[in-house]
């Protein structure tokens, strides 16, 4: 018995077939992440400022108990990062990193849907529309009625966050 799910290929591997990625804003660019990485999506809360902390690492939130840091991506696209909006959501992501596994979350100006992406629609991608980044952190880009979608591989930007024993969870 098939499911109708194609199982998404590992982390920095597009799928043949497609797999089923979260689309959202940040930051002026449309980004898809696999759903796979994706533990939830949070209405924005207070997030509590942590003195000497890595630039990068906005504060953290309470998540039913549990410590979750909020991190800047902008910083690792080398863009500016901007206030967010009344759509803004807070993204949590389950990143494995070697031994590690941790929670990291990623203030989001929009989520826009949850949606499958077949394999043959995903064309490779410069950097060129993220403001002159490149690097294999860029899966590739799909075309929707809205733009262009860059599909990125999310654990490429936040493994060192949680390899390094930053923010490490259970």
């Amino acid at each position: 018995m098939t499911t109708g799910f194609v199982r998404s290929s590992p982390a920095g591997e597009l799928a043949p077939n497609g797999a089923t990625y979260v689309v959202f804003d940040l930051f002026g660019q449309t980004m898809g992440v696999d759903v796979r990485h994706v533990r939830e999506i949070l209405a924005p809360q207070e997030i509590a400022r942590l003195p000497g902390a890595q630039p990068e690492v906005t504060g953290v939130i309470d998540l039913r108990g549990r410590c979750v840091p909020i991190v800047d991506l902008a910083s690792g696209f080398g863009m500016s990062r901007v206030e967010p909006g009344t759509d803004a959501r807070i993204v949590v992501f389950d990143i494995e990193a070697g031994e590690r596994r941790c929670q990291i979350g990623v203030m989001a100006d929009r989520v826009r849907d949850v949606v499958w992406i077949e394999g043959a629609r995903i064309e490779p991608a410069s950097g060129r529309g993220l403001a002159g980044w490149d690097g294999p952190g860029l899966l590739g880009a799909t075309r929707r009625e809205t733009g262009l979608v860059f599909l990125i591989d999310i654990k490429h930007f936040l493994a060192a966050r949680c390899d390094a024993g930053l923010l490490e969870t259970a």
